[in-house]
């Protein structure tokens, strides 16, 4: 049964680790493009009344994930700084800010990684 879920999670993860780009190359893409990327988080519910975003970055920027209504807004609520993620989803702007919406996915690769600055 163990070498089930280890293959089961090392195909989920390995699929979404093909397909990664840098936030920074991400960024750059025009609004409504589908992008994968992945950094660690930077913050929680405590600086979010409404538990509906998350900021994260890699060494080359970093991206706001906005989840209200979305499938992927359980697991986005239970992300904490230092939860190194991949994230699916579509890009947009919120008052200049960069983000992804839409979320198709959020996949939590590790924990208890060290908070970029």
């Amino acid at each position: 049964m163990k070498k089930i879920y280890f293959f089961l999670f090392f195909l989920i993860v390995g699929k979404a680790l093909a397909q990664v780009e840098p936030i920074g190359t991400a960024r750059v893409k025009s609004n409504g493009s589908v992008v994968t990327v992945a950094g660690i988080v930077t913050n929680d519910a405590a600086h979010d009344n409404r538990n509906r975003n998350r900021c994260f970055q890699d060494a080359t920027g970093g991206l706001n994930i906005f989840a209200q209504n979305s499938a992927a807004a359980p697991t986005l609520q239970s992300l904490k700084p230092g939860d190194s993620i991949v994230v699916t989803g579509t890009l947009a702007e919120f008052n200049n800010l960069k983000q992804l919406v839409a979320p198709l996915t959020i996949t939590r690769i590790a924990e208890n990684k060290t908070v970029p600055k």
